[in-house]
């Protein structure tokens, strides 16, 4: 899979609003080996929060993959903040179990190649970034107008520790037993 020579991602440091505070978040300091980069166009939208709140439901079983979730959007923090505050019954998100990104300038999104710059925002994007092995592990880009797969993700995760634990290929529709 592509290695990104070119980007040292663990010299990054994010601006999040995580844990009811505004934080700096050094890639470096996140101890699972694969971050999953969940891009969203913007808060205050209508597939959004469905995402951002499943995922985060989904939080142990992530860690059970060894994956640490960040969702970016262009928005600021003080956008995910309020986001955050509102009622999940008005369209907030409530407490989430990983941080939300501001991405305002698109410099992380523009890494991966998913900044819309007519829109000026972010893509709906996935991405697996294997710390370990410092190699892009999986990509995809939705319409923004369809949600992703929660299943599939955490499929996907299996997946890749399956092939770096037993060196063989993954097949079509693999399931972890």
């Amino acid at each position: 899979m592509l290695k990104l020579d070119n980007q040292n991602l663990n010299d990054l440091v994010f601006s999040v609003y995580y844990e009811g505070k505004f934080q700096n978040l050094p890639l470096k300091n996140i101890k699972e080996q694969y971050v999953v980069f969940v891009f969203y166009p913007l808060d205050f939208t209508f597939v959004c929060p469905t995402e951002l709140i499943e995922i985060s439901k989904r939080a142990e079983h992530f860690k059970k993959a060894n994956a640490f979730v960040l969702f970016i959007s262009s928005d600021s923090v003080h956008s995910h903040k309020a986001w955050s505050k509102m009622p999940v019954e008005n369209g907030g998100v409530g407490v989430l179990n990983y941080p939300m990104v501001s991405d305002k300038c698109g410099v992380l999104a523009n890494i991966f190649g998913v900044y819309d710059k007519e829109q000026g925002q972010v893509m709906r994007a996935t991405v697996f970034y294997d710390k370990k092995s410092e190699k892009l592990r999986f990509m995809s880009v939705n319409d923004d107008m369809i949600g992703r797969s929660t299943d599939e993700m955490l499929r996907l995760l299996d997946a890749c520790d399956f092939v770096d634990k037993n060196g063989q290929i993954c097949p079509c529709n693999f399931k972890a037993k």
